[in-house]
């Protein structure tokens, strides 16, 4: 006998990024940053910046993943965007990471420049604000020129963090009260870059306005100055708090009508930017977003965000430690039991052969059962079978029939029938075979 082995590969580079040099010379250069990795699955990438700074695909930021193949690209760059770029890949099986380094040589114009001390150097936005009362951090941005809020945000989650593991200690009311002012703050420079983002969309609109009363038609249009019903973001339904235990799913879902096609949804969790990976599942249904949060653990708990063009909001994650003690037990076993004797999944029980001669009627019956009641459909190959003067479909309380008359072998090949309820959904197949009237 042979065993059969899931492969588990961890992640590794068949191509690591290289140095980049871009020498922008008064011009606005692109730099681009190329990675291979492999694995099984095939890894996830991302960018980062230097130590916590996470890339964010958007405005000059272009990232992109396609198979086993991960691009960075940065355009107009400037002096401000030198420095260590890291590539981490991860998948189930493990993380590796490599770095590379992006320098770009601005040459100095002709004539004399004023240059300010800001300009001589990228600031470590983390470092400047390392010893700084969370209540002066925005006084410090102003005072350093910095306008990067999604960078501010991701430096700030990092000190958060690094708070949090030095530490140690239990949650105080002191600690609680540094938590609600960091939240505040974060919402509110959420609020500010997302802003300014749609501020750069409608920059870029100008530039396709034939004149400035287009251009002020559309933008009244989206901030509501005249008219109610021409939203950029219509909220039908907002995000609510939602409590797991741990080991379950969690699901954040609203109902937003985007009515810009330019305008995209995200989810955050505090500072942190969502993809679909093993941990998150991001759907889109209708108008419906749909979060979904997998094997939810006590790290997984805290503020989510959705944010939709000017539309931001928040709910809270809290995920509960299982305490089982023996009446909820009982309960467990009544809700079980209640549940099995209320609802059942479908079961078909047919053929799964049938034989016909040619220009007879064909008739197949199909045992069905269910609580409650499943839905039928019977399918030829993939097409649902339509109802017509030859075909016929009938369905009572536990039978489901399909008749064909006057057979030809051309109505030889695979059928099956799908049946649905609210606990699953069952298929099973069923080989035709018309013979000839010789036969």
């Amino acid at each position: 006998t042979f065993k059969r082995y899931s492969r588990k590969i961890p992640p590794t580079f068949t191509k690591k990024p290289s140095e980049h040099i871009e020498d922008a010379e008064g011009k606005l250069g692109t730099a681009t940053f190329i990675a291979k990795v492999g694995g099984d699955p095939i890894p996830n990438v991302k960018w980062m910046k230097g130590k916590w700074r996470q890339m964010t695909h958007g405005g000059r930021v272009n990232i992109q993943q396609k198979g086993q193949e991960a691009k960075l690209e940065i355009k107009e760059v400037t002096k401000s965007d030198s420095g260590q770029y890291r590539c981490v890949a991860s998948n189930k099986h493990g993380e590796i990471e490599c770095s590379t380094d992006l320098n770009v040589d601005e040459k100095k114009k002709s004539g004399p420049e004023q240059k300010s001390p800001k300009e001589d150097k990228d600031i470590d936005i983390v470092e400047l604000l390392r010893n700084v009362d969370p209540k002066e951090y925005e006084k410090y941005a102003r005072m350093y020129g910095i306008t990067d809020f999604r960078g501010l945000l991701q430096a700030i989650e990092f000190l958060k963090k690094e708070k949090g593991e030095e530490s140690g200690r239990p949650e105080s009311e002191h600690g609680r009260e540094y938590d609600e002012d960091l939240a505040k703050l974060v919402s509110d420079l959420q609020r500010r870059m997302e802003h300014s983002e749609v501020c750069s969309f409608f920059g870029k609109l100008m530039n396709h306005c034939f004149n400035f009363q287009t251009y002020w038609h559309i933008v009244a249009y989206a901030y509501q100055v005249h008219v109610d019903d021409l939203n950029p973001v219509t909220l039908l339904k907002d995000i609510t708090d939602q409590k797991t235990q741990v080991n379950k799913e969690a699901v954040f879902e609203c109902e937003i009508k985007i009515n810009y096609p330019e305008i995209t949804l995200s989810w955050y969790k505090d500072t942190q930017k969502l993809e679909t990976s093993d941990k998150y599942d991001i759907k889109l249904v209708g108008d419906r977003q749909i979060l979904k949060i997998k094997n939810c653990q006590t790290s997984d708990q805290g503020n989510y965000r959705v944010v939709c063009g000017p539309h931001i909001s928040s709910a809270r994650l809290t995920v509960l430690e299982g305490k089982s003690t023996g009446k909820k037990y009982k309960h467990l076993i009544l809700n079980v039991y209640i549940f099995f004797s209320t609802f059942m999944e479908p079961k078909i029980i047919m053929p799964e052969l049938v034989t016909a001669k040619a220009g007879a009627k064909l008739r197949v019956e199909a045992l069905v059962s269910g609580k409650p009641a499943p839905a039928c459909q019977w399918k030829r190959g993939e097409n649902n079978v339509v109802p017509s003067s030859r075909l016929a479909v009938h369905k009572s309380l536990n039978m489901c029939v399909l008749i064909i008359k006057d057979v030809s072998r051309q109505d030889s090949g695979e059928y099956s029938l799908v049946a649905e309820n609210s606990t699953g959904k069952v298929d099973q197949t069923l080989k035709i075979i018309i013979r000839g009237q010789n036969f």
